[in-house]
């Protein structure tokens, strides 16, 4: 192959440019990096102003922007930390994974000894 190839001529490299973004390995420590994500109304931003009656939709279409930006990061690990409360934010984020995302992830309630029952971590299929 290689008298071939000199006899008709190596290909050219591609410029630098050519071959797209590649990122670095140093940037995380392992493919199981947990993301939190806080789900207080405080922490979320863009949430100044907003009446009381929308935060639980506000709320949610943050986690759903969440969930649709980490679904091609398969094994990815997803703490939303959503607090105890009266359980209406909790009831609906694992309401929103049984019935859309059931077939791209899995949730378990948070570590008891990290978030108590305050949390939910969803693990991307």
């Amino acid at each position: 192959c290689s008298k071939l190839t000199d006899l008709t001529g190596h290909a050219p490299l591609m410029p630098e440019w050519a071959l797209g973004f590649w990122q670095c390995k140093l940037r995380y420590s392992t493919q199981d990096e947990v993301l939190e994500v806080d789900m207080h109304l405080e922490r979320i931003p863009g949430c100044e102003g907003l009446p009381a009656w929308a935060a639980l939709d506000f709320q949610m279409e943050y986690f759903r922007r969440i969930m649709r930006q980490n679904l091609r990061y398969h094994g990815k690990k997803i703490v939303f930390i959503h607090g105890v409360g009266d359980g209406k934010l909790r009831d609906a984020i694992r309401t929103e994974l049984e019935e859309v995302f059931v077939m791209t992830c899995t949730y378990t309630v948070g570590q008891w000894q990290q978030y108590g029952m305050g949390a939910t971590t969803v693990t991307i299929k």
